[in-house]
């Protein structure tokens, strides 16, 4: 056997073995939590505030949540990210420039990022004390956004620190979340893992201009933001169920005499040409109610021919568009005491009750898998001053939610 050729090859096989061993000694030194403390965008310097946890597994995780991998190439002293979330800073091949045990920075085209590695026990105490600090500043809780251009938007700060940002435009919600702050010495709310976006508003640290246990104003860079505190016993939650009507025998005698009478709907709503209504819908994630549209029943009737039919249009921010309609007439719904609503299927009679100014009869009903409560106006047969339904997604399972309110009629 050739003995040069050997020890060749030893030398090749210690080679790899110490850049493999080399390799593995470097990962773990990468791994870990680290803090994104600034960002040098071409010669611009920005303050951040955003943990990362480069896990050893090679994903990457920030507040909580999974969005990239990572590969450490230690030869090359080099780190390759990639992320299906972005499309710009955090995919491709980051050149690193600095990397001990205390710091880590790493570039690409025009941006070099700065880190320091996260003391977890340091961490705990700060966690401590910062959620102490948040729950005596009375800024815990559910705000919603009154804003011209983003006017479905809540800011859920829960204690200790976590907070998300909720998004209900063009009919789906998305979500953010992050870590809350409050800077007692500069009266700043600072949050942190904020992602680009519509809840890029509020990246950073804001200035706390005015607050009150229902009223939260909020400076950023760009401007003033103003909230309201939603409150969740704002909610009329229904409590009973379905099974309470097993045996239940609904009596229409007890419902208003003008609205079991054909002639005296038709003949009462001939008197309007429009009933408008304010519509909320329940979203899950914050625990609150946003305004979601407006209806518009447009009313046609005709007391000479016996019948009447109403348009059910909804109007939104991005749209109008008639959903349904209902008729009177011609033996249709004759016997439906509740038009221009479907009857359900079983219901009670809680009582008489005034609400904004209308006495109404106060019903309890069950209908297609879900709970309803409406509120008859006794003397205006056909017009519901308040319908609450509730019930549960036949695919989620999460709550829904609407409550609709007599806002005028004419």
């Amino acid at each position: 056997m050739n003995t040069g050729f050997s020890l060749k090859l030893v030398f090749v096989f210690l080679a790899i073995m110490l850049a493999t061993l080399f390799a593995q000694a470097q990962k773990p030194k990468f791994a870990g939590n680290w803090l994104l403390i600034k960002v040098d965008k071409n010669g611009v310097v920005e303050d951040e505030n955003t943990e990362f946890l480069f896990k050893k597994d090679g994903l990457v995780s920030s507040s909580g949540f999974d969005f990239a991998k990572w590969h450490f190439n230690a030869t090359a002293m080099e780190i390759n990210l990639a992320s299906p979330l972005s499309e710009d800073e955090f995919n491709g091949i980051h050149k690193i420039k600095q990397l001990t045990n205390k710091q880590l920075v790493f570039s690409q085209g025009g941006r070099i990022y700065y880190f320091k590695r996260i003391n977890e026990e340091q961490k705990r105490i700060d966690a401590e004390k910062t959620g102490k600090t948040n729950e005596v500043s009375g800024l815990a809780g559910t705000w919603k956004l009154n804003h011209k251009v983003f006017d479905q938007l809540f800011l859920k700060l829960e204690l200790p620190e976590t907070f998300k940002f909720i998004s209900c435009a063009s009919g789906t919600t998305t979500s953010t979340k992050g870590q809350w702050h409050y800077l007692p010495e500069t009266k700043e709310l600072e949050l942190t893992g904020v992602a680009e976006g519509e809840h890029f508003i509020l990246k950073g640290k804001n200035r706390v201009k005015d607050h009150s246990a229902g009223f939260l104003a909020l400076v950023t860079a760009r401007e003033t933001l103003l909230f309201d505190k939603k409150d969740k016993s704002d909610i009329e939650w229904l409590t009973f169920s379905a099974d309470e009507f097993k045996s239940h025998t609904n009596d229409e005698n007890l419902l208003p005499k003008v609205w079991r009478n054909n002639a005296s709907v038709i003949s009462h709503l001939a008197k309007l040409q429009r009933m408008v209504y304010h519509c909320k819908t329940y979203v899950p994630e914050a625990e609150a109610l946003k305004n979601t549209r407006t209806i518009l029943r447009k009313v046609d009737a005709k007391p000479e021919k016996g019948s009447v039919s109403i348009a059910n249009i909804m109007i939104t921010k991005y749209d109008t568009l008639q959903y349904s309609e209902n008729y009177m007439g011609n033996m249709m719904n004759q016997n439906n005491y509740f038009f221009p609503e479907e009857e359900p299927g079983f219901y009670r009679v809680t009582g008489i009750e005034k609400y904004e100014g209308y006495e109404c009869t106060v019903i309890e009903a069950v209908s297609d898998n879900k709970i309803l409560k409406l509120w008859m106006i006794n003397n205006q047969p056909g017009v519901y001053a308040k319908i609450i339904e509730q019930g549960k997604h036949f695919m989620t399972n999460e709550t829904e939610y609407h409550v609709i309110s007599l806002l005028r009629t004419y």
